[in-house]
């Protein structure tokens, strides 16, 4: 259920505009970690 209510597309209220802004500042940051290294085997 959380994941549905978080999830694009969101409608267009003054609140899905800010769940919108949400999803992009965390989709930035999710990025903005570098992808750690595979474990040795």
């Amino acid at each position: 259920m959380y994941l549905n209510l978080v999830s694009p597309p969101h409608p267009d209220t003054e609140y899905g505009r800010y769940m919108t802004l949400s999803h992009k500042i965390y989709e930035l940051a999710l990025d903005s970690f570098p992808a750690p290294d595979p474990p040795e085997e």
